[in-house]
């Protein structure tokens, strides 16, 4: 295995070429905060000879190199301290990223999910009650892990960096954190296990399967496929025809209006002879 090389400033006598430098704005509510902190965030920089300006009217701080820089990547480093800082993360857990050994991730959660309800919803569930999986999820990645507004910030090391970004984003794509979690238990109870250092750990780990209940679509019945058309519904007409109401029907009227119609001669001629009682006699 080759040995880590360690960066020393002994190894560069020049300063660099150009200067580098880099505005990073922080939100209305950090400003107290920075406003009491600002002379330890300018001392931690100054420690890796990077300048700072914080300019509280404007809520901006400025990262510049200097003459004395030698690290390039330190600029780096010190621009993602003050994010950290500016996205809710203290003072003293933001520092440790300035360190070879530590690294960072802020990640925009509320991008990933369409509307507010599910991104609270999923926000909720990676916290867990009582902050329960938030915790579990910092101790199994050894990482400082904070759940602020629309921001996850993460810092540890670049291994458990990745372990627990990947949880964050499963959690907002619909994956229970818990799946995660367990799988990275079973990875700790491996790696203590000198037995299983050459196998494969993929059989002994559980397996994340995401379901989702399916509605069932309705079948539509379509017309049955020819040349030919569909027949024309029946009328009420034809239907009495095919069973022979029709004609029943008319003879049977015909007869009530013949029947009608004697009565009706009947009723009027009673009724001419009631009017002769009333009459006059002839003389």
């Amino acid at each position: 295995m080759e040995q880590e090389v360690k960066f020393s400033d002994g190894d560069f006598k020049h300063e660099f070429a150009e200067m580098s430098s880099e505005a990073v704005m922080f939100p209305k509510y950090r400003e107290k905060y920075i406003e009491q902190t600002q002379k330890y965030i300018v001392r931690a920089l100054e420690a890796k000879k990077i300048s700072c300006r914080i300019d509280l009217e404007k809520r901006v701080i400025d990262v510049m190199t200097n003459r004395s820089t030698r690290d390039p990547f330190i600029f780096i480093k010190a621009v993602n301290f003050v994010k950290l800082v500016g996205r809710g993360v203290g003072i003293e857990e933001a520092m440790k990223v300035l360190e070879d050994e530590y690294f960072c991730e802020v990640i925009d959660i509320k991008k990933m999910v369409s509307s507010d309800k599910v991104f609270e919803k999923r926000r909720d569930r990676l916290v867990g009650p009582k902050e329960m999986t938030l915790k579990a999820i910092q101790i199994l990645t050894r990482c400082y892990v904070l759940v602020h507004g629309k921001t996850v910030s993460i810092i540890g090391g670049f291994r458990g960096v990745e372990e627990a970004k990947k949880i964050v984003v499963d959690c907002m794509n619909n994956i229970h954190p818990m799946y995660q979690i367990k799988r990275l238990v079973e990875k700790r109870k491996m790696e203590s296990d000198e037995t299983k250092e050459n196998e494969d750990w993929s059989r002994f780990l559980p397996q994340v399967k995401k379901s989702s209940k399916k509605s069932k679509k309705k079948k539509v019945v379509g017309r049955p496929t020819g040349n030919m058309p569909e027949d024309a519904a029946k009328r009420k007409e034809d239907i009495e025809m095919e069973t022979g109401e029709y004609f029943v029907r008319d003879e049977s009227s015909s007869k009530e209006k013949e029947e009608a119609e004697e009565r009706r001669i009947r009723r009027k001629e009673r009724k001419m002879k009631d009017m002769e009682k009333y009459l006059a006699p002839d003389e």
